[in-house]
């Protein structure tokens, strides 16, 4: 496994006498959080699903799907107007999660957003 992260923090620095060494506390995270954290959302949508929200929003400030990030986005149902609340994307996304209703499973549940090994995913359990 091959991934790139961001250290935002090294903390916990303490010396060990017995083995004579230093043990640090690396903080870290993905370069998507990071555009996460520098942006905020505040946008309305007219008669979207949320499945094409989230996908804009992925593309527009995370840049995911472009390169070789790979997003997987199950279609939700229901056409719905949104003004988004000034959140960070992936506070959006979520907050987002809470409204989506999987087209696959209407009786489903709930959608969440994450990564994993294999790229970014909207999917519901």
């Amino acid at each position: 496994l091959d991934k790139v992260f961001r250290i935002y923090s090294i903390s916990d620095r303490r010396f060990d006498t017995a083995n004579n060494n230093e043990v640090y506390k690396f903080e870290f995270c993905s370069d998507e959080y990071m555009l996460s954290e520098q942006y905020r959302v505040s946008k309305s949508y007219s008669g979207s699903r949320v499945s094409e929200i989230v996908a804009d929003i992925c593309a527009t400030y995370l840049k995911i799907g472009t390169g070789n990030k790979v997003l997987n986005i199950d279609e939700t149902t229901g056409v719905k107007d949104f003004v988004l609340p000034n959140k960070k994307p992936i506070e959006t996304i979520n907050w987002l999660a809470n409204y989506a209703v999987p087209a696959k499973y209407p009786n489903g549940a709930d959608m969440f957003f994450f990564e994993n090994n294999i790229g970014y995913f909207f999917t519901s359990l």
